[in-house]
């Protein structure tokens, strides 16, 4: 992983209001840096699994824990930084972040 990326979804992620006390902090920061790396974004499943495998842990568990910590950052009050439709909330939030992330 390239840690100037890190550093910045580091910062964005923090700035959208997730704590990285949360394991979904460590996996969606993971998972926006492999999309980084290799300029593809797989689908939300197949990054979960690649997450999964990364920190030894089962792709629902991955999954659950990303999703609650975008429902922390939906309830932060950041809504000026994150997308408010929740039914987005999934690969599209990563993908926002990722843009983000590419306009520093």
């Amino acid at each position: 992983m390239n840690k100037t990326n890190e550093i910045i979804v580091s910062d964005v992620l923090k700035g959208l209001g997730i704590s990285p006390a949360l394991k979904g902090y460590h996996y969606s920061r993971y998972a926006i840096c492999l999309i980084l790396q290799n300029g593809d974004s797989d689908t939300f499943t197949k990054l979960c699994n690649h997450v999964a495998d990364e920190f030894n842990s089962t792709h629902s568990k991955v999954e659950r824990c990303i999703r609650t910590a975008i429902d922390k950052m939906m309830l932060s009050g950041n809504n000026d930084s994150i997308i408010n439709d929740r039914k987005k909330a999934n690969a599209k939030n990563n993908l926002a972040i990722k843009h983000q992330c590419q306009l520093k």
